[in-house]
């Protein structure tokens, strides 16, 4: 019941959601500052995939497995001190013997499985940036059919798109399966390694046994600890490959999210905004005529808005048309809207 209460609470703890949240949001906000240029290099599919996929990838099989990492670690350290820890039980003195029968496995599978996951690494890579890539074409593909839709129907193209469909289908299931042979090759790379420590602890200690160096007890515990600790480096090992997994989501996210934006311009034309404002009033204080805020008169024009929606720009103060307009001067800090219906002054 406790360990079915804590499992339900975890769903509650806000550290996967709040994560994915954080990294969505963040793409959607870059997205909205991208100018043309960025948005331009940017596909439909790759972006949605970013979103939907990536960061949810990112969070589950990379944040949530690294936090796990500590306590692995934990239980093999527990697990190479177990020889030692027996040792001092039964009365007898620490040698470098039992140091080495705890500390051996620890210390050589990750002295082998490092290596391997070096060596491996280019070749994971290409296999999962290759799937991810043809699940985003498929994926754009799948938008464009559906915003298109009825123009391939009007011009008859409905075979052309299922075969463009299929061979996109195809080329994405090619991609599963390689990336799913290299993955399951790695993942038994730890098996295989651990069957070959338990074999050679296998002859080395069976012969320490005859010989009346090691108990029979301490043989068999010590075969426990072999297998148990072979099974959690299996375990680590698998947690490295889930984080290297995402590695090409999250290398595509951290480009997105360094692409240029706007942003910057927009602060330098608001900046001259600014500055050609002060001009204006420097201007009139040279003139002796000084002015203030209130009695500029805002222009904005070709915005292309009903007179209906000008009549609700101010529903506390007064409207009047271009005819009115023409009878005299615009009051103080009135807002001039310029239509293709006519001109229209919202009076503050």
């Amino acid at each position: 019941l406790v360990l079915h209460f804590l499992e339900w609470s975890e769903l509650f703890w806000r550290v996967g959601g709040v994560s994915r949240a954080t990294l969505q949001t963040a793409l959607f906000r870059r997205f909205a500052l991208f100018g043309g240029m960025a948005r331009a290099g940017l596909k439909a599919g790759d972006f949605s995939s970013a979103i939907t996929r990536d960061a949810c990838d990112i969070v589950s099989d990379g944040y949530i497995n690294a936090i796990s990492l500590p306590k692995r670690f934990g239980k093999l350290l527990l697990m190479a001190l177990f020889p030692m820890g027996q040792t001092l039980v039964q009365g007898h003195p620490v040698t470098m013997e039992h140091f080495l029968i705890g500390a051996l496995p620890m210390i050589f599978m990750p002295c082998v499985l490092i290596p391997f996951m070096c060596l491996r690494y280019e070749t994971v890579s290409r296999e999962l940036l290759q799937r991810n890539c043809a699940e985003n074409e498929m994926v754009t593909w799948i938008q464009q059919l559906v915003t298109h839709c009825r123009l391939i129907q009007d011009y008859h193209r409905e075979p052309w798109a299922v075969d463009e469909m299929d061979r996109r289908i195809a080329w994405h299931n090619k991609c599963i399966i390689t990336s799913s042979e290299v993955i399951c090759n790695n993942n038994y790379f730890g098996e295989w390694l651990t069957l070959l420590v338990i074999l050679c602890w296998t002859l080395f200690g069976g012969k320490a046994v005859l010989d009346g160096d090691v108990t029979l007890g301490t043989f068999v515990a010590m075969m426990k600890i072999i297998k148990n600790t072979g099974e959690e480096w299996k375990n680590i090992y698998k947690t490295f490959l889930s984080i290297e997994e995402v590695l090409p989501g999250l290398a595509y996210i951290t480009r997105v999210l360094n692409r240029p934006n706007e942003l910057l311009r927009k602060k330098d034309h608001l900046d001259a905004r600014v500055e050609r404002t002060l001009d204006g009033f420097r201007w009139a204080h040279s003139q002796n005529n000084p002015q203030t805020i209130d009695d500029l008169e805002f222009v904005l024009e070709d915005i292309g808005v009903p007179a209906s929606q000008v009549m609700r720009l101010a529903p506390k103060g007064q409207t009047r048309s271009s005819t009115d307009e023409r009878r005299g001067s615009a009051r103080s800090g009135a807002f001039v809207v310029k239509t293709e219906s006519g001109t229209f002054t919202t009076m503050s």
